[in-house]
C-alpha cells in the first residue's frame, strides 16, 4: 500500500463529506491515521494539510515549525503527524488542500 497526497484541479479544497469519493473514484480509499504514520516512516514530508478517515485534518513533517522548515527547538524531537486546527475554533481544518488516498502499490496512476 501507497499513501499518495490527492487534490482535486479546481482549489477550492476538499471537505470531510467528499473526500472518500475523491479517492474513491482513483482507485483507492482515504488514508487513517496509521496510514500517514507508515508513510511518514517512509518518508513522507509533505507540508499540506490533508482529510484523513476519521474526519481530521492533519500532516507529515520532517521538522517542527510552523513553515516545516524549521528544525526542532529546545532539543524536542520533530512530530511524525501535525493536526491541522483552526486557531480560533480548535476545529479541524475542512475544507483541506487535499486528501491523503491509499492505493495498492501495483495501481498506476497518470497525470495529465
Amino acid at each position: 500500500m501507497i499513501v499518495f497526497p490527492v487534490r482535486r484541479a479546481r482549489d477550492d479544497g476538499i471537505s470531510f463529506e467528499h473526500a472518500p469519493t475523491v479517492c474513491s473514484n482513483l482507485g483507492g480509499h482515504l488514508a487513517n491515521t496509521s496510514d500517514l504514520q507508515a508513510a511518514h516512516r517512509l518518508g513522507l514530508n509533505f507540508c499540506r494539510c490533508g482529510i484523513l478517515r476519521n474526519n481530521s485534518s492533519r500532516y507529515s513533517a520532517l521538522y517542527n515549525g510552523t513553515n516545516c522548515s524549521d528544525y526542532a527547538t529546545g532539543g524536542l524531537p520533530p512530530p511524525t503527524i501535525v493536526t491541522c486546527k483552526l486557531p480560533t475554533s480548535n476545529a479541524y481544518l475542512s475544507p483541506a488542500p487535499l486528501a491523503y488516498c491509499v492505493f495498492r502499490r501495483d495501481v498506476q496512476i497518470v497525470f495529465f
